[in-house]
């Protein structure tokens, strides 16, 4: 039976939800408190729809990845101690999943999640025709330090190769390549630019699926009677609704919380730049993550977008220059005559994180608000999944 659903926040996992229940003969109005969609999460992220390695954070050496980072100069990973016991809760899951068992299982359900993803996405391009910029030409993990080389472990997806194997599929590695040993290469990865994918999706939805979207709207409240929702506040107005989904990322917990909902998520901020290329005909056509200091590195269109870090401070988006030295050291060491390193778009955004990093989505104990968040860092690569899997939820009640 078709509703009247609203759903709570215009990334690309609200955007994809709003097409897949509009396919699916839903009503379906969307609001964000940003003037136009995908201007958060999605806005300016690595890019990768990582389909085979999107494992969970909460792997065997996490902690000690955790420890060791303390004392690097260019971390991957930031802690703010934080003297809550919510937060001191989520720390002690995160180490229980940590265990090889935990992770192994959360990290199927994830790639297989991840796989689905893909091919649904198939199915989204051809039937809109929206173009964003995707390439499948799979992705390197570049290696810098043989014995870390020699360890690392394959999936049914990836291959080793060599250094001269790395620089005979992408050249453009070629100038920055002085202590490379070798990469992992997956061939069924791809990337492409994720908020580009939100805008035309949303437009296209709006055009011909009859989704309304109601932008600069934040939500302050849920309002709920009798545990069923009633409506939302939004500008000292309350607004009325029938079904409430919520795909607000890391900003979740706080509008769930008041209704007895706990999420265990905690928001992890990472950095990205984005640079103009200025040699394009040398231009690299395959991503390739750092895995020395876990930059990843992708070609949109005419810029290329770095990213890196998980700093976890907090509901925090503000930066700073400072912050974002150490990518561009390691983007010029990557590629260093590729891009105008003077012309820099900056960015930072926040993952919502859970200790097993598998998303939340669900009917809650409260009558007609459904959850469809906590995709982790993998927001892009799961939200055609995801977005199905709400279809479902909402078709069994």
């Amino acid at each position: 039976m078709a509703k009247n659903i609203t759903i709570i926040g215009a990334g690309v996992v609200g955007v994809t939800s709003a097409y897949m229940l509009a396919k699916a003969g839903h009503k379906v109005t969307v609001i964000d408190r940003q003037p136009k969609a995908g201007l958060e999460t999605s806005n300016a992220n690595a890019s990768y729809l990582s389909a085979t390695r999107c494992y969970p954070w909460s792997a065997p050496n996490s902690p000690w990845l955790l420890i060791k980072s303390l004392f690097q100069k260019h971390k991957r990973f930031k802690f703010r101690l934080e003297p809550n016991w919510r937060y001191l809760k989520w720390c002690m899951a995160f180490a229980y999943n940590c265990l090889p068992h935990k992770h192994k299982k959360a990290s199927q359900i994830i790639v297989s999640q991840a796989l689905n993803s893909q091919q649904i996405y198939k199915q989204i391009i051809a039937d809109t025709g929206i173009e964003f910029g995707l390439q499948t030409n799979g992705c390197f993990v570049l290696y810098y330090n043989q014995q870390a080389f020699d360890k690392a472990k394959l999936d049914e997806f990836s291959v080793k190769i060599t250094r001269q194997e790395v620089l005979a599929k992408e050249p453009a590695l070629s100038n920055g390549a002085d202590n490379l040993v070798g990469a992992i290469y997956s061939k069924q990865d791809w990337n492409g630019d994720c908020k580009q994918f939100t805008q035309k999706l949303a437009d296209y939805c709006q055009k011909n699926l009859e989704v309304s979207f109601l932008y600069n709207t934040p939500v302050t409240k849920l309002v709920i009677d009798n545990q069923k929702i009633v409506g939302f506040e939004s500008n000292q107005k309350l607004n009325h609704v029938e079904n409430l989904i919520i795909c607000a990322a890391s900003y979740s917990p706080q509008l769930v919380e008041p209704l007895g909902i706990s999420l265990p998520i905690v928001p992890s901020k990472g950095y990205s730049i984005t640079v103009p290329i200025i040699d394009i005909n040398n231009a690299p056509n395959i991503p390739a993550v750092n895995h020395q200091y876990y930059v990843t590195s992708a070609r949109l269109g005419n810029k290329m977008r770095f990213s890196y870090m998980a700093e976890f401070v907090g509901l925090d988006i503000t930066h700073k220059p400072s912050d974002f030295e150490g990518l561009i050291k390691i983007a010029k060491q990557m590629y260093p005559t590729l891009c105008d390193y003077n012309n820099i778009e900056y960015s930072c955004g926040l993952r919502p994180i859970t200790p097993d990093g598998i998303p939340r989505i669900e009917h809650t104990k409260i009558q007609g608000v459904y959850l469809n968040t906590a995709q982790n860092a993998w927001g892009w690569t799961l939200a055609a999944d995801s977005a199905q899997t709400l279809v479902d939820v909402i078709g069994q009640n």
